[in-house]
């Protein structure tokens, strides 16, 4: 990970996934009947209308702005899935790094999630390969990447603490 310059912010690694636009266009429809069919059928106060309307509105927006974004740069890998805090790992933090072929639970799962557990967190995007962190502390990241073999061979051996 050497030989860029320190003021080069440019990213060592960069991915971004989002969700299928099947699974938005149905989630969306889904959503939509739904919010149609109770302002149809059950008598709301223009307010009531109105909070179910902007609901309508921010499901829509979330699922838009939904993305899974792996970011590696010189000192840090940040993991971001939209429209949630990113989670910024110093790489001298990270033990180790292998790559797996899928998760045992999301064998024909579908979806999005961060799923914690103790001593693991899980960023899962679909049911393929991926990339397993093993940090210092003793916790591990399990994640999903389109190029996990490239990750893992840009990811730094173990470091000595400083």
């Amino acid at each position: 990970m050497s030989g860029a310059p320190a003021a080069d912010r440019s990213p060592v690694f960069l991915e971004e996934r989002r969700p299928s636009p099947l699974m938005v266009k149905r989630l969306c429809l889904g959503a939509v009947v739904v919010v149609a069919l109770t302002l149809l059928l059950v008598p709301l106060p223009w307010l009531g209308r109105g909070a179910i309307g902007g609901s309508l509105l921010l499901f829509v927006w979330l699922l838009w702005a939904s993305r899974f974004t792996i970011r590696l740069e010189q000192e840090f890998l940040f993991l971001r899935m939209a429209p949630f805090p990113t989670r910024r790992i110093p790489l001298e933090e990270i033990a180790g790094a292998s790559t797996h072929m899928s998760y045992p639970w999301g064998i024909g799962k579908r979806g999005w999630s961060i799923a914690r557990s103790p001593g693991v967190a899980v960023y899962f995007t679909h049911a393929g390969a991926g990339v397993v962190l093993e940090l210092a502390d003793g916790q591990a990241i399990w994640l999903n990447a389109d190029q996990p073999e490239l990750l893992v061979s840009l990811l730094p051996k173990r470091r000595k603490r400083k």
